[in-house]
């Protein structure tokens, strides 16, 4: 269902400089209407640079767009590409110092990489790619990740009735893509994936059912690790058993630990936690509930400002 009318906001921010008795405060300065009957929208930043993408509403219509900004200042506004739907348009990037590195799903349920150099004076399309090989198959849900001159490109795909797996793609420089790894083979139904860069290696974390289980199927929490190269998986460990279902699960590094929090449903919602050791795959901590089961908890998200890291 598309909500129309629907605009987006970009809040201006700036930190007083511990001058006089102002001490470090945040303040909102202004606001700035950017885009109206908007349907979708992600936004990235880079330095003072903000990246945002999204699908507008555009008579009968429906356009993929992305504008920059620096600071309150409208600098470039590019159309991707235009749909007649906006059903199953979903999408992902990134931005640095010139380019932006996008990832999204059309309604024929392809998955496509754009690439677009000069970002804040004139954008121009450098590489354009469908990255799903196979016609008539469903790939869905791409997410992009940027770790220095790699480009880490994760998606689904549909194979089979009730089966749905992870696949992986890299690039170099944001160039040429190593083979689909399926890095899900012998799960039933993968969803999700999170990316942790190691130094000789790759951890993902996701959701998965197994496959061709009898009775009662959990979501669960798995964390495996791939090759740099991401053309094989190194180790495959299962974080979570019998406990219900588990989903949104987000980490962050604190006290030389890395944290896991996620949703949990089992009669109701819940918010857990526990910890790893990313280099062995083993938990720290058994998981954890920090909220009652009387109410439906939902939906952890991690923020983190300077020292303090908020859930």
């Amino acid at each position: 269902m598309i909500k129309t009318r629907l605009k987006i906001f970009i809040f201006f921010l700036f930190f007083i400089t511990p001058i006089a008795n102002w001490g470090n405060n945040l303040f909102f300065i202004q606001e700035k209407v950017l885009a109206k009957d908007i349907v979708s929208m992600k936004v990235k930043e880079f330095n003072q640079y903000v990246g945002v993408v999204f699908l507008e509403k555009s008579g009968k219509n429906f356009s993929l767009k992305f504008q920059t900004y620096l600071e309150k200042e409208l600098l470039t506004e590019i159309e991707i590409e235009k749909f007649q739907t906006p059903t199953n348009i979903n999408f992902d990037f990134s931005i640095d110092a010139n380019t932006l590195y996008l990832v999204y799903q059309n309604p024929n349920n392809q998955i496509l990489y754009q690439r677009l150099e000069s970002i804040y004076s004139k954008p121009l399309v450098s590489r354009k790619d469908i990255i799903s090989q196979e016609d008539g198959m469903v790939y869905s849900a791409p997410s992009l990740y940027r770790m220095g001159k790699k480009i880490y490109i994760f998606f689904h795909k549909e194979s089979d009735k009730n089966k749905l797996d992870i696949q992986l793609r890299i690039a170099e420089n944001g160039s040429d893509f190593t083979q689909p790894l399926n890095f899900t083979e012998n799960l039933g139904y993968a969803i999700y994936p999170k990316l942790v860069v190691l130094r000789d290696r790759l951890g993902v974390f996701f959701q998965a059912r197994e496959q061709d289980t009898q009775g009662k199927i959990y979501f669960d929490i798995f964390y495996h690790q791939i090759n740099l190269e991401g053309t094989r998986v190194l180790e495959k460990h299962k974080l979570t058993q019998n406990m219900g279902d588990n989903y949104s699960v987000q980490g962050f590094f604190m006290d030389n630990k890395y944290f896991l929090t996620w949703e949990n449903r089992l009669n109701s919602w819940r918010i857990f936690y526990s910890a790893i050791d990313l280099n062995s795959g083993k938990m720290l901590l058994s998981p954890k509930s920090l909220t009652s089961s009387f109410y439906n908890y939902r939906k952890p998200n991690i923020v983190k400002m300077g020292d303090l890291t908020y859930l």
